[in-house]
């Protein structure tokens, strides 16, 4: 379990390092936020609404925390399901992480 924990540290270091190379823009700075968030908690899936509830201190406004979403999953880390309409009012989105990188929580 030590060995696995210590893998998924470096991984998590290596993805943010990774994606500082890619580009310092605000975007990626965001996105780097969300996927911290995403590995701290090792999340597999959550919805949209989740993420930003979760993430309000960060986000004001939902569209930066899509467009970091969608940097995420542009870059493979991620990906965007639309969910159909159960309920009432917008449905949200649910995102799923990659099952190799979930795997590597284990």
């Amino acid at each position: 379990m030590e060995d696995a924990l210590e893998i998924m540290a470096v991984t998590t270091r290596h993805s943010q390092s990774a994606m500082n190379w890619m580009g310092a823009d605000e975007t990626v700075a965001a996105a780097s936020r969300v996927w911290q968030w995403i590995a701290q908690g090792r999340r597999e899936h959550f919805s949209v609404r989740e993420a930003y509830q979760s993430l309000k201190g960060t986000f004001q406004r939902v569209k930066p925390l899509r467009d970091a979403l969608d940097t995420l999953e542009e870059r493979g880390y991620i990906r965007i399901v639309s969910e159909p309409r159960s309920k009432p009012g917008r449905p949200s989105p649910a995102v799923e992480v990659r099952p190799d990188i979930v795997e590597g929580w284990r």
